[in-house]
């Protein structure tokens, strides 16, 4: 769900041959996105792997007579519990007690102004000049649990936006989290200047119109591409578990202890990072088209 609410206002006014328009929008909503809804796990299973004590690609068409292989029939792996791969969302040591899942709350502003000009040069030339000032915020998690890639860091990390992780042992020095100072990325440009330019012009009397326009128009990117900024540990983890990647006395066979728990207190790593899907691009930037027409149209018969 997404809380919002907004502003406008618009005013027009006729000066002999000028037509002048100005306006404003404001707007600010809180975009409520709780992903982490898969807690049973999503297995899979492959007719083409058969797996011998954890092992990866041994494919055997006759069967595998040891306790941890697959039997090389999809359904029938899927009824005896022999997986390939599995992937789920589990609580992190930071996860909210009550809460199910991991509630992320983005913050957006968006004001934009704008002025426009009409201007009937003759009765058979008329120019239509504006500009628009769109601006947007690059949003930020109301607990501040973003996260986003950290550009100084050679060997892979992010940057993070909760102080507190440093001190409660989860991003100690030369760990792969390093606090930026900020809540988000970076500040919203605002070069976001939108010019708009057309006319109209009959050069022979009142069956020909020669018509042409240019406009700059922005847009805003506010959903599925920041959806895990705030699904990082320890505020969550989305485990991606293999045979491969489990001791062998359980893999590959499904068990209700196939998942480790994340719930203690330790310093963050690869293996507690696991995968992220989509994360907040570290230089954000708001999208926008160029649009020019062109025509000349003539009126054959009434």
């Amino acid at each position: 769900n997404i809380p919002m609410w907004e502003g406008a206002d618009s005013f027009t006014t006729v000066r002999g041959k000028h037509t002048l328009a100005v306006g404003a929008d404001g707007r600010q909503w809180v975009q409520n996105r709780n992903l982490n809804a898969d807690f049973l796990g999503t297995p899979g299973f492959r007719s083409d792997l058969i797996l011998r004590n954890g092992g990866v690609g041994q494919v055997d068409p006759k069967g595998c007579s040891t306790p941890y292989c697959g039997t090389g029939n999809s359904i029938a792996d899927f009824l005896l519990g022999y997986y390939n791969d599995t992937g789920i969302y589990q609580p992190g040591p930071f996860s909210k007690a009550g809460e199910v899942g991991n509630t992320n709350r983005y913050h957006f502003k968006y004001f934009a102004a704008y002025v426009q000009d009409d201007w009937k040069v003759t009765p058979r030339l008329t120019f239509n000049m504006g500009l628009r000032w769109d601006f947007r915020t690059v949003p930020f998690e109301a607990d501040n649990k973003m996260g986003w890639q950290d550009l100084s860091n050679p060997d892979g990390g992010l940057c993070i936006a909760d102080p507190g992780l440093l001190t409660k042992g989860i991003a100690p020095a030369g760990s792969m989290y390093r606090y930026c100072g900020r809540r988000n990325p970076v500040d919203a440009s605002k070069k976001v200047f939108a010019p708009r330019f057309g006319f109209a012009y009959r050069p022979w009397g009142e069956k020909t119109v020669i018509r042409g326009g240019y406009g700059v128009f922005f847009d805003s990117a506010e959903g599925r591409e920041i959806d895990n900024s705030g699904d990082i540990y320890p505020y969550s983890v989305r485990s991606n578990i293999t045979p491969a990647t489990q001791p062998v006395e359980s893999a590959p066979k499904l068990t209700d202890q196939l998942y480790p728990p994340y719930a203690a207190l330790a310093p963050v790593s690869p293996a507690k990072l696991t995968f992220i899907a989509v994360i907040i691009s570290e230089r954000p930037r708001n999208p926008y088209v160029q649009q020019w027409s062109f025509s000349i149209q003539r009126e054959l018969f009434k």
